[in-house]
């Protein structure tokens, strides 16, 4: 996570903006819509006394127009509630946006959220894990950046499913995955596919490719079952310290995750309960105060920080050492 310093800075200069001119327009929306509700209920009042004098006369006047005025109190929340999530839906994709940026210091990619599109099929067979002909796909969110300008990272909603019939011959939906999909560009050299899949979620629709094998880290192999075409590739890239670094995943996540360590040297995990469109939702407080706002931010900043941390404790930074230092000698050797 940034420092307080940078958090505040970056919110002096990025975000404060947006949030103002968020709220602004929201004040203009809601007025506009809130003069109309005025104007009704103006109409209302004289309708009542030019046609219902009698009915409202005595005791009974204070009844109504309490009944009126609690009406009128009621359609003003009703408007204020829809304006403020029509501008979230239009605020805080862009606050995502500035925040990824942010975090993964991309200053290159120009659309880094998608919010119409998911993880292509291509992508998804590529990673063999699911049979994925056999199942319909549904997404969104689709976000696609690169970490401190080197490595690509990419998000997705993602959701798998069928459909079978009840008792009653209805369709009911049957989820198989349900979550986020996350691949990273992981430089391990990797010459062959190798999958760990939850040892409890083995199903009809998930793929398996290779063989079963078995490692001596009794913790990893309790919770996963390990498929590999090449059981010493297996042991060399799913070493000591890497079945760690799954540990340590495994309590960033607590969620079910399926893992494809890829041919192409990409690291991918289906992480199930996690949702992109969660966060997206989450809306900023109908009123202005910037302790609450902040504070809703850094939950985003918090969220996003859990795939941050994936990618540090995978060592990915050592890569980015290594390849910063190649940079310095190859520099140095050209002059």
């Amino acid at each position: 996570m940034p420092t307080d310093q940078e958090f505040q800075k970056f919110y002096e200069d990025k975000l404060k903006p947006q949030i103002n001119d968020h709220y602004k327009q929201k004040k203009s929306h809601f007025l506009r819509r809130w003069f109309w509700v005025f104007a009704l209920f103006i109409i209302l009042y004289f309708i009542i006394q030019i046609f219902f004098a009698t009915l409202v006369a005595g005791v009974m006047a204070d009844a109504v127009y309490g009944i009126v005025a609690l009406l009128f109190l009621f359609f003003t929340y009703i408007v204020a509630s829809s304006v403020n999530t029509e501008m979230n839906k239009k605020t805080m994709p862009d606050i995502f946006e500035e925040t990824v940026r942010f975090l993964s210091k991309d200053e290159q990619t120009a659309d880094i959220l998608r919010e119409k599109e998911f993880i292509d099929l291509s992508s998804l067979e590529e990673n063999c894990i699911f049979k994925f002909n056999e199942l319909e796909i549904s997404g969104a969110n689709l976000t696609n950046f690169n970490f401190n300008n080197e490595d690509l990272m990419t998000l997705s909603d993602l959701e798998l499913f069928f459909w079978e019939r009840g008792s009653n011959n209805e369709k009911i939906k049957k989820d198989v995955f349900n979550g986020v999909f996350f691949s990273l560009d992981f430089e391990k050299d990797i010459k062959k596919d190798i999958f760990l899949i939850p040892k409890f979620h083995m199903n009809k629709y998930v793929s398996i490719y290779g063989d079963e094998i078995h490692l001596e880290n009794t913790e990893l192999m309790h919770d996963y079952k390990i498929f590999c075409s090449d059981e010493i590739e297996a042991r060399k890239i799913l070493s000591l310290t890497i079945m760690d670094r799954v540990d340590e995943i495994n309590k960033i996540f607590p969620h079910t995750k399926y893992f494809a360590f890829r041919e192409d040297d990409k690291l991918v995990i289906f992480i199930e309960n996690m949702n992109i469109k969660k966060i997206l939702d989450r809306e900023l407080p109908l009123f202005y105060s910037k302790k609450k706002v902040q504070k809703r931010i850094l939950s985003l900043f918090q969220w996003f920080e859990k795939f941050m941390n994936l990618y540090n404790v995978l060592n990915l930074e050592e890569n980015l050492k290594e390849k910063e230092a190649e940079k310095n000698i190859n520099s140095m050797l050209d002059t």
